[in-house]
């Protein structure tokens, strides 16, 4: 590795030049004054759990299979096409030991009369709001051994009439801890992190919240109906499912801890495998997660190094939540530069809040569900003195045991097809992580032609 070498410093103006001022002086200068309004955070009390690192509990054949369920709920759109492509289709090789037990397009197909055409179209079988979806599937040979290991998938972004990409557009931020409302002033017994000033992008965690709570097609009842006591329960995604999944692991985790939902008596091994994750909280969300995966030893993040969704939401470290920490002290320099990162916080959410209500008005219809619809609706209310902390931090980062893929950049390379030179997202596609993972792994690569190419299997309708 090269080390980098420091350029030399400009030179500085005259001593006896008047300075100008400038026009970005100016503009901190105002945002230190519209500081000034905002008031101090308050901590929270608490005593966040730091388990000490693991064995890793990481398996590559397990990953393969997680990847091909992925495949399955999102590139269903291209199998849609008559003229799709056979690498759309799931490798029988890689999830042989696995059968699908529950699917909530499925159950959404039937409760809505949806005829065959329908049921095949993500922006058409996903539940409101947000158009999801996911699939539990149970691992038949570790049955025969003993074992009970199950897996529980869930859909990446969606762009329909009920889009699941305006998850992806909020970049506001929530509370790790009560910091989901419905309705709002009322705040739920929902953890993802107990670090002081952990939070979670606010889009992601109130997707996940659905994909879980919905009372009719949510997968926490279905989790605790299919899965024994002492399971071990694998969550993964793909693109947003990514983010979904890592919330999701914090969410069980947690609940378990905190004897909320009957989690804790299933007594859950927990394990985590996820592809392209867009951040899905800020940096004190991240170290919240590693510290209760075991540094990572029980979630594996996958990252195409040039793939351009793991990099949002944009992250504002410098401004945006570096000094949010900083003492108090008597310094007029750092009480200038918190009252800038006030100001800078305040504006950002205010940012975000505009585009929540201009691009995802579905997360306010959630916000007005009446407990009728939710499972569990009796156990989600937070103590009536439950606050959460504020969220102020913009500072996104990555969560989970991270695992780089470098990604070649002439993207017709993955499959040999001169079209995908020009797919934009052609480094963030499912079937394109397939490929790389089977290159630094040394799985057989996958071909237009490649045997055992399978259309996902489908279970009849729902239990």
């Amino acid at each position: 590795m090269h080390a980098a070498k420091a350029t030399a410093a400009q030179d500085r103006p005259n001593a006896g030049s008047a300075p100008a001022i400038s026009p970005v002086l100016a503009l901190l200068a105002g945002l230190a004054l519209a500081g000034c309004r905002n008031t101090p955070i308050t901590y929270p009390r608490t005593n966040p759990m730091t388990p000490l690192p693991q064995a890793s509990q990481f398996n590559r054949d397990e990953a393969m299979a997680m990847l091909e369920f992925c495949i399955d709920l999102d590139n269903q759109d291209d199998r849609a096409n008559p003229a799709a492509r056979n690498i759309y289709k799931m490798r029988a090789d890689r999830f042989s030991g696995w059968e699908l037990i529950d699917d909530s397009r499925v159950r959404y197909a039937v409760a809505n009369h949806l005829d065959s055409a329908a049921r095949a179209k993500p922006d058409s079988n996903g539940f409101p709001p947000f158009g999801s979806a996911w699939t539990l599937w149970r691992n038949a040979d570790a049955a025969k051994r003993g074992e009970n290991v199950y897996a529980l998938a869930f859909r990446g972004t969606v762009f329909s009439h009920r889009p699941s990409v305006a998850e992806d557009a909020l970049v506001t931020s929530v509370a790790g801890r009560h910091g989901l409302e419905l309705p709002p002033g009322r705040f739920l017994n929902i953890t993802f992190a107990t670090q002081p000033r952990a939070e979670a992008h606010e889009g992601f965690a109130y997707g996940v919240f659905g994909q879980l709570f919905d009372r009719e097609f949510g997968a926490l009842a279905r989790v605790q109906q299919e899965v024994p006591q002492g399971s071990t329960l694998i969550i993964t995604g793909h693109s947003q499912g990514a983010a979904l999944a890592t919330l999701a692991h914090a969410f069980f985790f947690y609940a378990s801890q905190e004897g909320r939902f009957g989690i804790a008596e299933m007594r859950l091994n927990l394990r985590s495998y996820v592809f392209a994750q867009p951040k899905p909280g800020n940096a004190q969300f991240s170290q919240d997660f590693a510290g209760i995966t075991g540094a990572g030893a029980t979630s594996f993040t996958f990252n195409n190094t040039i793939d351009p969704v793991p990099m949002l939401p944009p992250t504002h470290g410098f401004l945006f939540g570096a000094f949010e920490d900083s003492s108090r002290v008597k310094n007029p320099g750092w009480e200038a530069v918190r009252m800038i990162n006030n100001a800078a916080n305040a504006f950002s959410r205010d940012l975000g809040e505009f585009s929540e209500n201009s691009l995802a008005k579905k997360i306010n219809n959630m916000k007005g569900w009446s407990d009728d619809g939710l499972y569990l609706a009796r156990q989600l209310p937070a103590l009536p003195n439950a606050k959460p902390a504020a969220s102020v931090s913009q500072n996104y980062a990555a969560a989970g045991n991270l695992i780089p893929l470098v990604g070649l950049h002439d993207g017709s390379e993955y499959y040999g097809n001169p079209d995908d030179a020009d797919d934009a997202f052609i480094q963030h596609h499912a079937t394109t992580y397939r490929r790389l993972l089977e290159t630094m792994y040394g799985y057989p690569e996958t071909r237009e032609d490649t045997p055992g190419l399978v259309e996902p299997p489908v279970i009849p309708a729902a239990k």
